[in-house]
């Protein structure tokens, strides 16, 4: 319980860290930069978190700032001592974190990782009791995505946790072999996509590479795409050129013709996504009745003329 800690001033050489057991804490680095320069300035405002273990104590919380503390040549540490074990503990080291700032996605997977490694409660009973807790829906395979994101290289941790990594990346790219996985973070980490973006990219690279039977390292480094030089917009159209030449040459061809019938103005003919012949959108904004009938008269007399004419290759 908590009324049974301490608060001890404590050796730093008697503080053992243990990261691959207890810590699950993934700060951005602008959050490590942060703390370091607190820790420098004003030196430990929370207290550490241990537990004695032998003749010295083992970090429950705190292990970043007892190693800056170690660089900035600290030899002690105010130190919260609890003899507090197995999911209260954990109960107890979510609470904590929850109170001083907001969880990443890399930190709920770790947690849910370190907690079912000390504790050995099963995961579906973990989600539906902690998920809640952090304002996440505890739904079948809600974990999947935190866990996958635990498990990437520090590199890529690094860059969920400061949100140059969308949460999609997960859901596209979680049942892929860790390589290739690897390769689209590695290609697309130099921008900060969204979701949807993000997921279209990656998407598009994986069909162009499969389908001819690569793996999406080598596609990219083969075709020159791996340091591409464009902003993703433009990346969006080559790709797209790459997966579908036919739909592609049809929205090009597309675009050219119906820039050049006479369109009144308040209306626009349009191509549904992914358009490849049969039927067209035409589009009227109008502020009145009487507007509209004039917008839609102009329009059948262009059509009666034979201005429109050029649309029949994309119809029928």
């Amino acid at each position: 319980m908590v009324g049974t800690d301490r608060i001890e001033t404590v050796e730093l050489s008697r503080l053992r860290a243990e990261p691959d057991r207890y810590s699950f804490s993934w700060p951005s680095a602008d959050e490590r930069a942060r703390l370091e320069q607190s820790l420098a300035r004003a030196g430990v405002l929370r207290p550490l978190w241990a537990r004695p273990e032998g003749d010295g104590f083992v970090v429950l919380a705190g292990a970043r700032r007892a190693a800056a503390l170690r660089a900035q040549g600290a030899a002690v540490a105010p130190v919260r001592v609890t003899e507090v074990r197995g999911p209260a503990l954990w109960d107890r080291l979510l609470d904590d974190h929850t109170d001083h700032r907001p969880w990443n996605a890399v930190e709920v997977g770790l947690y849910l990782v370190r907690r079912q490694a000390d504790t050995g409660e099963p995961l579906e009973a973990l989600t539906k009791g902690v998920f809640p807790r952090l304002g996440l829906a505890p739904r079948i395979g809600a974990a999947a995505g935190p866990l996958w994101f635990a498990a990437l290289p520090p590199r890529h941790r690094d860059a969920a946790a400061g949100g140059r990594l969308p949460v999609a990346a997960a859901r596209v790219l979680g049942d892929l072999p860790e390589a290739e996985a690897v390769a689209i973070l590695d290609w697309l980490g130099r921008w900060r996509l969204g979701g949807n973006r993000f997921a279209e990219l990656a998407r598009l690279a994986l069909e162009c590479a499969w389908r001819r039977g690569r793996d999406v390292g080598a596609w990219l480094r083969d075709e020159g795409l791996d340091r591409w030089a464009g902003d993703p917009q433009a990346l969006r159209q080559e790709l797209r050129r790459r997966r579908y030449p036919t739909l592609v040459g049809w929205e090009g061809r597309f675009a050219r013709v119906s820039a050049e019938i006479p369109v009144p103005e308040g209306v626009r003919v349009e191509a549904p996504q992914h358009f490849e012949g049969g039927r067209l959108r035409c589009v009227v904004t109008f502020g009145s009745l009487a507007e509209l009938k004039g917008r839609l008269d102009r329009v059948y007399r262009a059509v009666e003329e034979g201005a429109w004419a050029p649309l029949a290759e994309f119809l029928g």
